[in-house]
């Protein structure tokens, strides 16, 4: 796909002023990025260009109305390329992959006289453009035939590995978007994979989640013989991010159902991996579990250790509704102990906690213990 600002651009500003400058478009709605400016001496340079069949340059044409509604409809059929890429463009420079559409001939031969400039230039980024609305862009992209947009994301995703060869790292992210569209389930397991993998050690797990999350999806695309390993890749690094953010009893809810599959499996690191996470999970949940059960049998000695130490493990490793659940536990053995000032703290942390995370279950239940019990809760006027 091609990004060409349009021709005819004003003398540059003066220094210090804004250097914003707008694309020439049937209803104004790209933008070139302030940080990118500047273009190239070839650009400014470079003749009238050939109508490139099916798909032309985002400028305006001659005489075309801004509030023309045939004007409007064919913006969107002249954007519906570049919405592939996303609310910010790069530019495409000669000689990169662009799609069905061979590119205009002035982008693939150099203007006379430009080489020698390009040669003793410096080298400058390439312009970003902006869609001024992403309303815009999401119009123009779902007016898109399914067919089309897995094409032209397929297209977008080996501009990225010819743009960044060598250096495929620095474009993970939109190497996962583009690939996770297309048919191509291999290429998108794999950079989503790695995506997610750039994300946990930048301990943003919530991203890290969700893009194994759609990794998952397209493992059942793959071929047979590299499903299952790669499945269980996934489901282990979802579960060590699950970990990190505290949800740990979610990583047993994701792990067990796969233990016999595992076990058929019969790839040992594999395996170590997984019965390493449950292990661990359960180790975090076991003094809560133990606790449980000392207080079930009237041990409350016991069950208040138990539940002092799960406590303070949910709170080193930021379990936050695992610690609310273990305040309502504590609560209930503080009553039972007769211990009036437990139960008051533990019951009011649990109360607090669950409305910070929302969890509604978890706040009526602490308010009608509170009730019950004649507490009164933080933010609630005495009876």
């Amino acid at each position: 796909m091609e990004l060409v600002p349009a021709a005819g651009r004003a003398k540059p500003p003066a220094p210090f002023e804004p250097r914003r400058q707008k694309m020439k478009l049937g209803v104004d709605s790209v933008e070139e990025d302030d940080e990118n400016h500047d273009l190239a001496d070839r650009d400014r340079e470079a003749p009238a260009r050939d109508e490139d069949p099916g798909q032309r340059g985002l400028d305006h044409e001659p005489g075309e109305q801004r509030g023309d509604a045939r004007g409007a409809a064919r913006t969107v059929v002249e954007l519906r390329g570049p919405c592939v890429a996303g609310v910010r463009i790069e530019r495409v420079m000669p000689g990169e992959v662009k799609g069905p559409e061979r590119a205009p001939r002035q982008m693939r031969e150099p203007v006379a006289g430009s080489e020698r400039k390009r040669r003793r230039a410096p080298p400058r980024r390439a312009p970003v453009y902006v869609f001024k609305h992403a309303l815009i862009q999401e119009v123009a992209y779902a007016s898109l035939p399914e067919s089309g947009r897995r094409a032209l994301h397929a297209a977008a995703g080996r501009a990225l590995e010819t743009l960044y060869g060598g250096r495929l790292e620095e474009a993970y992210d939109s190497l996962a978007y583009h690939y996770s569209k297309t048919d191509d389930s291999a290429k998108a397991v794999e950079y989503l994979t790695r995506s997610a993998e750039r994300a946990a050690r930048s301990y943003a797990h919530e991203e890290a989640v969700h893009g194994l999350q759609e990794a998952v999806a397209h493992v059942g695309r793959l071929p047979e013989a590299e499903r299952d390993a790669r499945l269980f890749d996934l489901l282990l690094r979802q579960g060590f991010s699950l970990t990190a953010l505290g949800r740990v009893r979610e990583v047993l809810d994701l792990l067990l159902p796969n233990q016999e599959r595992i076990d058929r499996l019969g790839d040992r690191a594999l395996a170590g991996r997984y019965y390493f996470l449950v292990g661990r999970t359960y180790s975090f949940l076991g003094q809560q579990t133990l606790g449980r059960i000392a207080q079930a049998r009237g041990a409350y000695a016991e069950a208040e250790a138990h539940l002092t130490a799960a406590r303070e493990t949910f709170a080193a490793i930021r379990s936050r509704y695992e610690l609310g659940r273990t305040y309502l536990d504590l609560a209930s053995l503080a009553r039972l102990q007769g211990n009036r000032e437990a139960l008051v703290t533990n019951l009011r942390a649990a109360h607090d906690l669950f409305r910070t995370l929302r969890v509604e279950k978890y706040v009526r239940l602490a308010a009608h213990l509170a009730r019950q019990f004649g507490v009164v809760l933080s933010g609630e006027p005495p009876a």
